[in-house]
């Protein structure tokens, strides 16, 4: 497993992912029909666009981009980080790459960037990432329900979070090629 940055011309590779409606039903927990999530889509990619250097690419150890991983500084405190991962290439699902990759990152943020506490939120009916985000040491600390503006559905999430002191790791920090 290798992390790299995610570069601009990934994004062609990142488009062909959500064009897949159900990925992105996934990867923002959402219901709704095609044109609804389609233009989430679209203005996913527009912001990740702007903000590269918030992403890294998730490689195969033979060069194959399978995934990647977008985090953000949450708010003003610089020890909270906000993040959400996708494998999008499904023949890679269930193999364990997506936490490989997760642990690999989530080490790197606290081991090089000082952060404290690492966020995120799932889907409730996305069994697959609340497993891969419990394996790696991620605890339930809530749920919230939301709307998406676009449609009026209502999606219910699962919040989580983990703390420095809980996350352990075993392996070397040789993340980024």
């Amino acid at each position: 497993m290798v992390l790299r940055p995610l570069r601009r011309e990934d994004l062609r590779r990142l488009r062909e992912w959500f064009k897949d409606t159900e990925m992105v039903r996934l990867s923002f927990g959402l219901s709704g029909d095609d044109p609804v999530l389609e233009q989430i889509a679209r203005d996913y990619m527009k912001e990740l666009a702007g903000r590269l250097a918030s992403a890294v690419a998730i490689e195969t150890l033979d060069g194959r981009h399978i995934g990647f991983i977008r985090w953000t500084i949450k708010g003003d405190d610089s020890r909270v980080a906000r993040l959400g991962i996708m494998i999008g290439e499904r023949r890679y699902w269930g193999g364990g790459l997506g936490t490989e990759a997760l642990r690999l990152f989530i080490r790197y943020l606290f081991e090089k960037k000082a952060i404290e506490t690492i966020d995120l939120d799932t889907a409730e009916f996305n069994e697959r990432a609340l497993h891969c985000f419990e394996k790696c040491g991620f605890a339930r600390r809530g749920e919230s329900t939301e709307m998406n503006f676009l449609n009026g559905e209502i999606s219910h999430k699962v919040l989580m979070s983990l703390q420095r002191k809980d996350f352990k790791a075993p392996g070397t920090l040789d993340v980024f090629k």
